[in-house]
């Protein structure tokens, strides 16, 4: 029995991955030939994505009052599948749980009337917005960050589970370089997919004109 639950979550895992790969390779065909501009704009709006998925969960990470989310942080950079894609989906769950909790005509005593019609007002304005967003982030944002995520979890994974360390001295203090990385592994992957993501972005953009011109 547990062989064959096993061999399933195997399955379901290997299909997802293909899927994502299949999806992969058809934005980059169509980023190739039907979007139209050059390929800076078209490398430079790639990379825009990736970036902003990788500091976002960066910066997010480090903040105390999202601490109850850290699972879902932890998902989103997860080199498993089934993770990576619950995780976002889950992101996705509580950002649409918003927008309807927002929209929501029953509210509390005490619940001031004429700010409350304009921010619920805001809110179904919102709604659309967010569904389109929902769907590019399942389609584009998921399916480009993933790759990014698996290589910064291999370049993270060795140094944690590194049986040697080295050691430096910032005034009285000793650091462990393993224990920055330990601290807080989805910043660290979150800062590895978003900082050079956003460099390569700008500096293609530019490189755009000189290559062009």
């Amino acid at each position: 029995m547990g062989q064959q639950s096993s061999r399933k979550d195997s399955v379901i895992a290997y299909s997802v991955v293909s899927l994502i790969l299949v999806l992969l390779a058809l934005e980059i065909a169509g980023l190739i030939l039907w979007v139209p501009g050059t390929w800076n704009n078209r490398l430079t709006a790639v990379l825009a994505i990736v970036g902003i998925y990788g500091l976002a969960i960066g910066f997010f990470s480090g903040n105390a009052a999202l601490v109850v989310f850290q699972d879902t942080l932890e998902d989103l950079t997860s080199p498993d599948v089934r993770r990576y894609v619950g995780g976002n989906l889950f992101f996705l769950g509580v950002l649409l749980y918003l927008v309807g909790l927002g929209g929501s005509k029953y509210k509390v005593k005490g619940y001031p009337v004429a700010l409350g019609c304009l921010g619920s007002f805001l809110y179904l304005a919102w709604a659309p917005i967010v569904c389109v967003y929902a769907v590019f982030h399942i389609f584009i944002v998921m399916v480009l960050s993933y790759l990014p995520v698996v290589l910064a979890s291999a370049i993270v994974a060795p140094i944690i589970y590194s049986s040697s360390d080295a050691e430096f001295s910032i005034g009285q203090k000793k650091i462990l370089v393993s224990s920055i990385v330990k601290k807080d592994p989805v910043a660290i992957k979150g800062f590895l997919i978003g900082i050079p993501a956003i460099f390569i972005s700008l500096l293609s953009a530019i490189s755009a004109p000189f290559i062009s011109g």
